[in-house]
């Protein structure tokens, strides 16, 4: 019997999510603000306890968030508004990656993507071309299969003002 051929959405979420492995897989966090501390600044906390947070975030590598089930790449405190660039770094790959793969978040797109051009325009240097080529290939993917149209437009639009240079030519 003939195997039939994998569907042409999966294999493209498939190679999507192994570009980012490899673009971002160096990647650390090391002196980053880490995903718990975001909340203490969001908080208002004193530096200890922001330190404290900053402890209490135990991952060793963003690849241990992917299937983490207590990180929350959306959480009503904290998160993206309050991480700096390195952290930003750090915690792209595992929210691009789930959004790929379907993870529902009531967030909208468009704050997502307000954060991804902050960060890459303001520290362009912490990223390398392959990261860029990732991320745009992600921005395509969701612009394609983001399951609410007015979503798909948002994405879209982002690859057609600028990230649409960062893919390779077809």
């Amino acid at each position: 019997m003939d195997e039939q051929p994998e569907h042409p959405v999966l294999v493209d979420r498939v190679s999507l999510i192994a570009e980012i492995h490899g673009a971002f897989g160096d990647v650390t966090r090391r002196d980053a603000i880490s995903w718990n501390e975001c909340a203490a600044l969001d908080m208002y906390e004193a530096p200890a306890a922001c330190a404290a947070a900053r402890r209490s975030d135990l991952d060793t590598h963003w690849r241990d968030l992917i299937d983490d089930p207590t990180w929350e790449p959306f959480p009503g405190i904290g998160g993206f508004w309050f991480i700096d660039a390195a952290g930003f770094r750090y915690y792209l790959p595992p929210t691009m990656i789930r959004l790929a793969r379907g993870e529902v978040t009531d967030w909208y797109p468009g704050h997502f993507l307000q954060v991804i051009e902050r960060f890459t325009d303001e520290h362009a240097e912490l990223f390398t071309p392959r990261m860029f080529a990732a991320v745009a290939r992600f921005i395509a993917f969701m612009a394609r299969g983001d399951q609410d149209h007015h979503c798909r437009e948002v994405w879209s639009g982002a690859i057609t003002g600028g990230w649409g240079r960062h893919l390779p030519a077809t």
